[in-house]
């Protein structure tokens, strides 16, 4: 019984640990704005798209070896 009950408070102790260690990350995520921070990030990585995908189709549009892809290529995106 002894040794059954021992088990029962680590598990609690390690349990009580793990709590406190997630409200210290969330608290410092809060702290730190990474919510913001994440968002202005997507942002980012968004409008650096366009100028890549812009280069992409420039660059396939210029090499006959492409020719087979513009060719099944849409000509005009589909609209739902």
């Amino acid at each position: 019984m002894k040794l059954r009950l021992r088990s029962l408070l680590d598990i609690v102790r390690q349990f009580k640990l793990l709590a406190n260690f997630v409200v210290l990350v969330y608290r410092r995520f809060k702290e730190e704005r990474c919510f913001q921070l994440c968002g202005s990030l997507t942002f980012t990585t968004l409008l650096a798209l366009v100028p890549l995908i812009t280069i992409m189709l420039t660059v396939v549009t210029a090499f006959p070896v492409f020719d087979d892809i513009v060719e099944t290529a849409p000509s005009t995106p589909s609209g739902g």
